[in-house]
């Protein structure tokens, strides 16, 4: 039994969702992945996501991510582009506002805790860095100099991420991606309540950035175009919410990670 769990653990510790998860997932996609040939040794469906979800978890060098699975970089990058836009299109079962029952849970919770009526998610922005693009790269350069995505993310009180838009370059102001909430009466106290409630969602963006390194600057980023990194975002988006929903911890990064760290944001 205690062999089992170390194996479960370890298989989190790589992928970052249980195996169940991944079952599924794998299940959902199988067949957008099955070669009509054995021409070349293709990779199986099976060996596909596994690959792709390490990139996701690690940031790592596609190199790096190939000679830990045992494939050559062309492969690993053949898998996650195959992977990552059949899985996109399963990202709004798992990424969504809530219903109307669920998001009475929400509101009340918010409003128990902050004493802001009638909030159906929390609301805030962050940077996610990517390769400088080609074409018009000076406006994907935000405030901190360099290349992103400004991505806007929407989260109930439990962490789950309900709406996430990637699209706008990172030089786009906030102010421009979502309109701020103007001020009442009782401003004060009203800034504070929402300085309170916004920790909901920056510690959500923590998680999730934590937990799928490829978004992080510790991992060095996203090194592809602006549409694939977007692709990124989103289905990372809805990974988070299948591990936090299956209770999944977050776990100490492993030696690959670790490596990968040190290359901050050179390129891929």
């Amino acid at each position: 039994m205690a062999g089992r769990q170390r194996v479960l653990a370890l298989l989190i510790q790589r992928y970052r969702l249980p195996r169940e998860a991944i079952r599924q997932l794998l299940g959902a996609i199988r067949q957008d992945l099955r070669r009509a040939t054995r021409r070349s040794f293709a990779l199986t469906p099976q060996v596909q996501p596994l690959a792709a979800l390490r990139f996701y978890a690690t940031g790592s060098f596609l190199q790096v991510v190939g000679d830990g699975q045992g494939l050559c970089k062309a492969s690993v990058c053949r898998s996650f582009q195959a992977v990552t836009y059949s899985l996109l299109r399963l990202v709004p079962r798992h990424v969504r506002f809530h219903s109307r029952d669920e998001m009475g849970a929400t509101q009340e919770n918010l409003f128990r805790s902050f004493h802001i009526p009638q909030v159906a998610g929390v609301v805030d922005g962050t940077l996610i860095p990517i390769l400088t693009p080609h074409v018009d790269g000076h406006v994907y350069i935000c405030r901190k100099g360099y290349a992103a995505v400004n991505c806007q993310v929407v989260c109930d009180h439990q962490g789950i991420i309900l709406d996430v838009v990637a699209r706008w370059p990172g030089s786009t102001h906030d102010s421009f991606v979502f309109l701020a909430n103007p001020g009442d009466v009782h401003e004060e106290q009203y800034n504070e309540a929402h300085r309170l409630a916004r920790c909901i969602v920056e510690r959500t963006i923590e998680r999730w950035k934590l937990r799928f390194r490829c978004l992080h600057t510790s991992g060095g980023g996203l090194q592809f175009a602006p549409a694939k990194s977007c692709a990124v975002i989103c289905m990372t988006a809805m990974f988070h919410n299948i591990a936090a929903k299956a209770g999944v911890a977050l776990g100490e990064p492993d030696e690959d990670e670790e490596e990968s760290f040190e290359f901050g944001l050179e390129s891929r």
